[in-house]
């Protein structure tokens, strides 16, 4: 969508409303660019990375491109720096502030891949929109009179969750790090809140889901979680997995934010009461979010969380995928369809 005015934006959407191409020659000022869908995606919330942030400024010799900084950032403002001539002229300055704007997502994608390998975790801004963030909140609602805490296999009882995890959104989450074989293999709703509060001391994931206990070379300590089978498997297998946390509230200290120790997924599998002592020494990290943002981290990162101390709200999609194939005689627990 292209349009302008001399002052301010054109909201019209009527056609007799809309300026002629003689408006943009006169004013030459302000145009309003609609991301199309290939960019309406959660790089777009990290703010374009360090060429165009949200809400920040990119200067080009002919335009600069002001990046939307509202709930879904899927819009940009190109602002000319000289008068148009022609329609041939407009369209190559907007090509050229493409461009800019395919070479910062990719600048963006750099940036996560970075993070997760450096730190073991990375946050991305305004993953999910307001509609879909509230459409999965009442999604999940029912649900949650069954079982205030949260919810396994939660992809498989709420299908808004299942197409969540196969969007492209998502998607764009995921392939980057684990590469576009990659699968959901755990879906998980955790709802802490005052009612149904718990603390979880410095640890790593160390268990996947499977669909039954069956003997393999290197998986250990069998156990059964509301009815899901768990095993620890090699670390290789836990190395190819990622965990994105979608987060349905805004999430801080006073209602459970989770904290993460950097870099500590480089030290491997750690023994038992190691966790506490690794985490003091690396270093700890408290990721406050804003609803619809997502937390991207891996399972050998040293995470913990608190008690929530306030009535706000932690409702937080848990996704689990992984690039890893299991031996023949096991299966994955959740595999979404």
């Amino acid at each position: 969508m292209l349009c302008a005015e001399g002052k301010g934006w054109w909201k019209g959407r009527d056609s007799k409303t809309r300026p002629r191409f003689e408006e943009f020659v006169s004013y030459g000022i302000v145009v309003r660019w609609r991301a199309p869908e290939y960019l309406q995606n959660p790089q777009v919330g990290t703010g374009f990375g360090t060429r165009v942030g949200a809400g920040q400024t990119s200067q080009s010799p002919s335009a600069s491109i002001h990046v939307n900084d509202d709930a879904r950032r899927d819009s940009a403002a190109i602002i000319l720096s000289r008068r148009v001539g022609s329609i041939a002229d407009l369209s190559a300055i907007l090509a050229d502030a493409l461009r800019q704007i395919q070479l910062s997502l990719i600048e963006s994608t750099v940036s996560q891949l970075s993070s997760i390998e450096r730190d073991g975790f990375a946050i991305v801004f305004g993953v999910l929109d307001e509609r879909t963030r509230l459409d999965l909140i009442r999604d999940v609602e029912e649900l949650l009179l069954e079982s205030t805490a949260g919810i396994r296999e939660l992809a498989a009882k709420v299908p808004s969750v299942a197409a969540l995890a196969r969007s492209a959104t998502v998607r764009s989450l995921v392939e980057p790090v684990l590469g576009p074989q990659a699968m959901l293999v755990r879906s998980i709703l955790f709802n802490k809140s005052l009612d149904a509060n718990w603390q979880v001391a410095w640890h790593q994931d160390l268990t996947i889901a499977v669909a039954s206990q069956e003997e393999a070379e290197g998986y250990s300590s069998w156990s059964v979680k509301e009815g899901v089978v768990h095993v620890q498997p090699p670390v290789q297998v836990l190395e190819q997995m990622l965990s994105v946390r979608l987060h349905l509230d805004p999430a801080d200290d006073t209602n459970g934010a989770l904290w993460v120790s950097p870099a500590s997924h480089r030290e491997g599998r750690l023994r038992a009461g190691e966790a506490a002592s690794v985490a003091e020494r690396n270093g700890k990290h408290l990721c406050v979010v804003q609803a619809g943002d997502a937390l991207l981290f891996r399972p050998l990162i040293l995470h913990a969380s608190r008690k929530a101390k306030s009535l706000k709200p932690r409702r937080v999609i848990h996704l689990e995928f992984t690039g890893a194939s299991l031996p023949k005689s096991l299966a994955w627990g959740e595999v979404a369809a």
